[in-house]
């Protein structure tokens, strides 16, 4: 394969590479699989990703442009970020690379994106979708266990906004859908991923106070009332 024909990704030199690949994943909304970003990165300017003439992958293993090059890449990149104290990195987690906010100004962007996201949401959506984080996979019944109201609306809403999905159904009677979070659910909320939800200690912050009597509760202001739940009362999912 001659220089010319590369596809026009590769025939950038490296370091244009990585900005190209930092772009690239900047403007994706889902996490990008390997498979996927070398289908991507391998199209030519003038075609799409998934017209049949892409350069077969052979050729391009053969000349060192493989999957492990674009792996090797993204861990260039992010030392690169992380030297020069730059507020990005690429993760890979949901199936795919990702660009996030880097753990150093994550809870900076997240208090930021929490503001706005408390505003856009009730107190309703707040509760189960503090359920839903903390004890996925759960379903509905579960759910509704904790809450002791019926959250078939609240739960469809969340769907609709794209902050909850279905990740399967449970062995209980019914086999009822067993619920999880989503990837837009932690940029919304300045996580990277679900291991970045705040601890025990770290969810005063949250709602989250302290009683000598329960432990820990959540407070939720209702419209018309304070509901309270116990974290020690929460059933396992």
């Amino acid at each position: 394969m001659e220089l010319k024909d590369l596809p026009y990704f590769f025939s950038l030199p490296k370091q244009e590479q990585k900005i190209a690949l930092e772009a690239l994943l900047f403007t994706m909304e889902e996490p990008l699989d390997i498979n996927r970003l070398m289908k991507i990165l391998a199209s030519n300017e003038s075609n799409s990703a998934d017209e049949q003439d892409i350069i077969e992958y052979e050729l391009l293993d053969k000349i060192g442009f493989n999957r492990e090059y674009v792996k090797n890449l993204i861990n260039e990149l992010n030392n690169e970020n992380s030297d020069n104290d730059r507020p990005f990195r690429i993760i890979e987690s949901g199936g795919g690379y990702s660009l996030v906010t880097s753990r150093k100004y994550g809870k900076i962007v997240g208090k930021i994106n929490k503001n706005i996201v408390r505003r856009k949401l009730s107190n309703a959506n707040l509760e189960t979708i503090a359920i839903i984080a903390y004890r996925q996979p759960i379903s509905r019944p579960g759910i509704e266990s904790i809450r002791g109201v019926n959250s078939k609306e609240i739960i469809n809403g969340l769907i609709d906004k794209g902050f909850v999905r279905i990740i399967g159904k449970s062995d209980a009677p019914g086999n009822p859908y067993l619920y999880g979070t989503t990837t837009d659910f932690l940029k919304a909320f300045g996580l990277n991923s679900l291991d970045d939800l705040p601890k025990l200690k770290e969810l005063k912050e949250l709602g989250f106070s302290e009683s000598e009597e329960s432990g820990f509760t959540l407070r939720i202001e209702m419209e018309d009332e304070s509901k309270q739940i116990d974290e020690k009362n929460v059933p396992e999912a």
